[in-house]
């Protein structure tokens, strides 16, 4: 009552960066908490870039760096999935036969459908398993999405042609009737994608086939 305090605060305006922010106050940087995989993940970022001066050529030995080491896991899915696929191929008359003559009792037919996959040294779970390794790795992809789309180094930085700022769409005509602006990278990222499924091996499964069929 009757009293007046007066206390001092400490703003930060700026961008995250750990050198402007360790110039500020030397506790700041640590608020550059990215998580336990982004934050090393930005760190390779930064030293690449200081060594080639451009934040474009430093995404890219970055992004073939994580590849190469999640290629181990992505050929052990690939592997694993292959050798499903065969096997599944040789047991698919033996299956076929099973299920006529088991018609109307699915608990017998699965009973031989069990000691097939066992005779192939399969479980139930095998076709799964071929997925797992794909699935351990995208821990490491989100958080390259994550140091992409948050890093303010990108900010402002040209990388080559007509790509001026990384953290901008790489737009090169706008005010298209009916589109809007015009970006080369989305539709080359498409095409590329595309082919990449038109290329994909095709399975031996006619169910897995269509579902292929259907996605592309």
């Amino acid at each position: 009552r009757g009293e007046s305090r007066a206390k001092t605060l400490l703003c930060y305006l700026g961008p995250k960066q750990a050198e402007a922010l360790a110039a500020a106050d030397p506790d700041l940087p640590e608020i550059l908490d990215h998580g336990p995989i982004s934050t090393p993940l930005v760190w390779v970022l930064n030293q690449v870039h200081g060594l080639c001066g451009n934040y474009g050529v430093a995404i890219i030995a970055l992004t073939l760096l994580v590849r190469l080491l999640i290629h181990p896991l992505n050929r052990m899915g690939q592997i694993s999935m292959m050798t499903t696929g065969e096997k599944m191929k040789r047991m698919k008359p033996r299956l076929d036969e099973v299920q006529k003559r088991h018609k109307g009792d699915a608990k017998r037919l699965m009973q031989e459908q069990s000691k097939l996959m066992k005779e192939e040294g399969m479980t139930p779970f095998s076709p799964v398993i071929g997925c797992l390794p794909m699935m351990l790795q995208m821990p490491i992809l989100f958080a390259l999405y994550h140091v992409f789309q948050t890093a303010v180094e990108l900010r402002g930085s040209p990388f080559t042609l007509w790509i001026r700022d990384l953290a901008q769409p790489d737009t090169v005509l706008s005010g298209i009737p009916f589109l809007g602006n015009l970006n080369p990278l989305p539709i080359v990222y498409c095409a590329l994608t595309i082919y990449q499924m038109w290329q994909a091996p095709k399975p031996a499964d006619p169910q897995m086939a269509q579902q292929q069929k259907m996605m592309m």
